[in-house]
């Protein structure tokens, strides 16, 4: 396991699992999913795009060989609905891009409480759409 892995591990058992535990709120939770995510940073190496249109979507491209990628993963975030977003992934969205010299687009959706299921299956599927790539609906 990496240093900056170990570091995020550590960060999240001692931020973001308390403070869920402590409230079993979705505030807590997300506040401490964004400050354990500024221990693995968008690495070097690959360019990004935000969405321009009303879908909220980021594209991680690596610098190298950007222009020839004919392969597209599409990564929804972690966090189990309440919590997570592109900014608390970005990171590993950089290296998955760089590994697989493929063009990454992770998809925002809304998350619960505020926005119950299937809200965010719907927006995932809306942003994919969206992107001209197959829905599989």
């Amino acid at each position: 396991m990496s240093l900056q892995l170990q570091l995020l591990r550590g960060i999240l058992r001692l931020i973001a699992k308390p403070l869920f535990a402590a409230t079993q709120q979705a505030g807590p939770a997300r506040l401490g999913l964004v400050l354990s995510s500024l221990g693995l940073p968008l690495p070097s190496g690959v360019s990004v795009r935000r969405s321009t249109d009303h879908h909220d979507w980021l594209k991680i491209v690596p610098k190298e060989g950007a222009e020839a990628q004919s392969k597209t993963l599409i990564w929804f975030h972690g966090g189990a609905y309440v919590s997570g977003s592109n900014f608390t992934h970005r990171g590993l969205l950089g290296r998955l891009a760089r590994a697989g010299r493929c063009e990454v687009i992770g998809i925002n959706y809304p998350l619960a409480p505020e926005n119950p299921a299937p809200a965010g299956f719907d927006a995932g599927l809306d942003a994919i759409s969206s992107l001209g790539l197959p829905s599989g609906r």
